[in-house]
């Protein structure tokens, strides 16, 4: 399994029932969030970027990880909003090393778009991560 894959993995596994979305996280950039659940938090990797690592052959990454945070039907939805993704900052500096290879793990903004209509308002806050890593260029998936 890629590293990228682990981390994700192991962002789910700190926020699964560890927020206000409860058990409603989910490791997919595309999920349908129009079921009961008044908060979702859908994990997915936005881009990589990698160079070279000196005269070794490994290289050093820069992963940009995307978590958005749905929040609907809740009367203070900004506030369910600003609680979860302070439980996530939390939760994700608390443990910033996951793996051996992760170097770094910086939160880097959010953005908060809304959208629906009428009896369906739906916010969504995008949470930006950027991790730093290296990988052994034969071994992307970073085992010994």
């Amino acid at each position: 399994m890629h590293l990228r894959q682990q981390i994700r993995d192991y962002v789910y596994g700190q926020l699964f029932d560890n927020t206000g979305a409860f058990q409603n996280v989910y490791k997919s950039r595309v999920y349908p969030v129009d079921g009961k659940a008044i908060a979702t938090i859908l994990i997915y990797t936005d881009s990589e970027t990698a160079e070279p690592a000196g005269f070794s052959e490994s290289s050093d990454r820069e992963l940009i990880l995307k978590l958005e945070v749905y929040v609907k039907e809740y009367a203070t939805p900004d506030n369910l909003l600003d609680d979860i993704t302070s439980e996530i900052e939390v939760l994700l500096a608390t443990n910033c090393a996951p793996l051996k290879q992760v170097l770094s793990m910086n939160y880097t903004g959010l953005n908060v778009e809304f959208s629906g209509s009428g009896d369906k308002p739906l916010l969504v806050g995008t949470m930006e991560y950027s991790i730093n890593y290296w990988v052994e260029n034969k071994n992307p998936e970073g085992e010994d």
